[in-house]
């Protein structure tokens, strides 16, 4: 999808995060619904213990990468205390309003 409206300069396009890897882009919006995901892992001890985890932060990285200037995050759905890792990486990226902005609802 391609769109221009009148206040951009050049065309506004939309894209699948997984197909922006081969190209920078002056800022990216990334919008994406969070969903968690959890599975029981046996550990090296054969411990067992339940892991939650979210494809948000692959996907997001991308993302960031791709951004050559700035980049907003949409979240969808977030729930934090969830997944530590997604929570980590967001208050990291929180603390960094120069680089990314995240809204999350």
């Amino acid at each position: 999808v391609v769109g221009r409206w009148s206040s951009a300069e050049e065309e506004i396009t939309v894209r699948v995060a997984g197909d922006i890897a081969a190209a920078e882009w002056p800022a990216v919006v990334y919008i994406y619904r969070y969903r968690s995901y959890s599975r029981t892992v046996t550990l090296a001890d054969n411990s067992e213990e339940r892991v939650t985890y979210s494809f948000t932060i692959p996907l997001l990285y991308i993302a960031l990468s791709r951004a050559r200037v700035h980049c907003t995050v949409i979240l969808l759905d977030y729930k934090p205390d969830v997944c530590k890792y997604t929570d980590g990486m967001l208050d990291e990226l929180r603390q960094r309003s120069d680089v990314c902005r995240i809204i999350d609802h």
